[in-house]
């Protein structure tokens, strides 16, 4: 029986007679619509970026008559968030599909209900972290999110000066990395919204300051300004989310930041 969780509330519950079925699958299924280019008279094409569609986890639990509608009341709260013990994070999910087939089972009246739980962001995510690196040479590697197996799009990075001209890059395969033309000053940090392509000039704080997206080049085979993704260590036994930061100068003091949260595959 899978250990899930939907608010909180296990789905094998013995008090109201649910019971995860074995016909739930243990992961959603990640479908990636991808749109080719081709030219007249050529052979092959060209594959231009793919688009995720949104993934969805079926699950089917059987319940005893008497629970069954406080199971549909569950399943049609506002907001849902799953969790499975045997992986790391949660999801915001939304119901997409409902099913019931009702029988009996001995004298009790019994009904396996079978639903689909839409993740419009993909993946389970971890809590918010923070990790940081001294900035000492040109090329600073920074390790954000271990085991990571999802993406993260939705980073903030910070820089503390003194440093100019930095660089961020996904060490990972998207090709995405963000650069700021210009000086980080001493007791001045960089902050960088990668949701959003967003950034300001402020104190040692994480909010506000003076904007200062004009300065801010982005680049990579993807809509997204910065796009974390896995790295597979070289015996392929675990994963990471990492950056490259590089800066043309820099002095005494300066780090690198990211905070976000890890992403792991639904």
């Amino acid at each position: 029986m899978l250990p899930l969780a939907l608010n909180g509330h296990p789905l094998n519950n013995a008090p109201l007679g649910w019971t995860v079925l074995r016909a739930t699958e243990r992961h959603a299924a990640h479908k990636i619509t991808r749109t080719e280019l081709t030219t007249p008279r050529r052979d092959g094409s060209t594959p231009l970026p793919g688009v995720e569609a949104t993934p969805a986890q079926s699950i089917t639990v059987g319940t005893e008559y008497r629970s069954l509608a406080t199971l549909r009341t569950l399943l049609t709260q506002q907001t849902l968030n799953l969790t499975d013990s045997n992986r790391p994070g949660s999801a915001d999910v939304e119901l997409a599909s409902i099913g019931f087939n009702s029988r009996e089972l001995g004298d009790t009246p019994y009904t396996e209900v079978t639903f689909s739980l839409a993740i419009p962001g993909l993946f389970f995510r971890g809590p918010v972290v923070t990790t940081q690196a001294a900035l000492t040479n040109g090329a600073v590697p920074l390790t954000a999110f271990p085991g990571l197996t999802g993406r993260v799009d939705d980073a903030v990075v910070r820089i503390t000066g003194p440093a100019s001209n930095p660089v961020i890059s996904d060490a990972g395969g998207s090709g995405t990395w963000i650069s700021y033309r210009g000086d980080v000053a001493t007791g001045q940090t960089l902050r960088i919204d990668t949701a959003t392509g967003r950034a300001w000039l402020a104190g040692d704080t994480w909010t506000g300051g003076t904007e200062v997206d004009s300065t801010l080049i982005s680049m990579g085979p993807s809509r997204y300004f910065l796009r974390i993704t896995p790295t597979l260590s070289s015996t392929l036994a675990s994963t990471r989310g990492a950056v490259v930061v590089e800066t043309t100068a820099r002095g005494s003091g300066a780090a690198a930041e990211i905070r976000g949260r890890n992403a792991f595959l639904a």
